[in-house]
């Protein structure tokens, strides 16, 4: 998990609000199992059911270098986290 979902998780946790996060970002966590975060069903709280999120990472070619280098390792570090949640890939 990033720092920053980390972050969100804890305060979550120690009742600081309520959001909506995908089940895979926590549902193994520590605190869901310890009781310490509760999903709420939409249907039963009254909450409308989320749309899918779509995500896109546009990439311009640019010449080869250290800037290009640096791209491509930023690219490939998003595509992994957001592969890390199980979101579908669309070509």
């Amino acid at each position: 998990q990033s720092s920053a979902l980390q972050g969100l998780v804890y305060a979550l946790g120690k009742g600081f609000g309520i959001t909506a996060l995908q089940k895979a970002s926590f549902s193994q966590g520590e605190r869901l199992n310890k009781g310490h975060i509760h999903v709420l069903d939409p249907e039963e709280n009254g909450l409308p059911v989320l749309e899918p999120v779509l995500c896109g990472i546009y990439v311009r070619e640019g010449d080869p270098g250290a800037a290009h280098d640096g791209q491509a390792m930023l690219v490939d570090n998003l595509v992994g986290l957001l592969d890390s949640f199980g979101f579908e890939r669309v070509s």
